[in-house]
């Protein structure tokens, strides 16, 4: 597997914005003959949204789902990137979506330990999540979720091979549309 880390700085609450520019990612992850692409937590809408939570936040059948899995689809790339996932109950999470080459959504993991303000617009994960890819056995987390190191031991407990974590970590930098990427044999 050939891993795009793309650590995008993306325009606050711009979702249509920030969508136009994974198609460009996509175009340098063909050339670069990438398999997969790693986007940031909340990648569409930005991480400091809390506010706006309520119009943001979409199912998994939403728009912002819709769009990215055409693009894996045309482009022949799996995505991961992260979302504010409105629930069928209501309740939103921080989540990481994971999408195939086909533009089949593969998993979808709700972080579980939120940081600072999160807790309160988002509703904690419960369950970790390993997905079965053609590249062997994913586990998902996201940013604050790596301080805990339970949670990566539960990951290859369940067999995980590689974890992938979604932050927004770099995603704060002022003038940057993207802070960096890196390519990853």
């Amino acid at each position: 597997m050939k891993l795009m880390i793309a650590q995008t700085s993306p325009l606050l609450a711009e979702t249509t914005a920030n969508l136009e520019a994974l198609e460009s990612l996509c175009r340098l992850a063909v050339e670069a003959k990438v398999d997969l692409i790693a986007l940031p937590e909340l990648a569409f809408t930005g991480y400091n949204i809390f506010e706006h939570l309520d119009r943001l936040a979409q199912t998994i059948d939403g728009s912002i789902v819709t769009e990215a899995a055409r693009l894996a689809d045309k482009y022949n790339l799996h995505l991961l990137f992260g979302l504010a996932e409105r629930q069928s109950n209501g309740e939103l999470s921080n989540s990481a979506i994971l999408l195939d080459d086909n533009g089949k959504h593969l998993a979808t993991y709700n972080k579980r330990h939120l940081w600072d303000r999160e807790n309160e617009f988002f509703t904690a994960g419960k369950k970790s999540c390993v997905v079965n890819t053609r590249f062997g056995k994913l586990g998902l987390m996201i940013c604050y979720d790596n301080e805990f190191p339970e949670v990566a031991r539960e990951l290859a407990q369940a067999g995980a091979e590689v974890i992938l974590s979604p932050t927004a970590n770099c995603c704060q930098m002022q003038n940057a549309r993207y802070c960096k990427f890196a390519l990853v044999p």
